[in-house]
C-alpha cells in the first residue's frame, strides 16, 4: 500500500514570513496581483488561504536570480570622493 506524506499549508502570516514582506502585503497581492505570488491552495469548503510548503521552496528558487546575473547597481549623485577624483583624472 502507497503511503502519502502531508504536504505542510502554509498561511499568510508563514508565507510573509518566508518572503520577508508583510501580511497585510500577502492580502493585497492576492486581491490585486496574484500571479506574483506562489500558487495557492484552495481546500474545498474553505475560504482560507493556504499555500503548500513544497509549492512556495519551487516558487522561490525559480524567482531567485544569482548575483552575477545582477548588473552593479547604478547609485544616483557621485560622492564628493568621487567628484574630486574624476576632477583629478582630467
Amino acid at each position: 500500500m502507497d503511503t502519502i506524506t502531508p504536504t505542510p499549508l502554509l498561511g499568510p502570516r508563514e508565507l510573509a514570513a518566508q518572503l520577508a514582506i508583510t501580511r497585510a502585503h500577502i492580502y493585497r497581492l492576492v486581491a490585486e496581483a496574484p500571479q506574483q505570488l506562489p500558487p495557492r491552495v484552495q481546500l474545498p469548503g474553505s475560504r482560507r488561504l493556504r499555500w503548500r510548503q513544497a509549492d512556495v521552496d519551487d516558487w522561490i528558487a525559480a524567482h531567485v536570480q544569482q548575483s552575477s546575473d545582477q548588473q552593479p547597481r547604478r547609485r544616483g549623485r557621485p560622492t564628493r570622493a568621487e567628484e574630486l577624483a574624476r576632477a583629478a583624472a582630467r
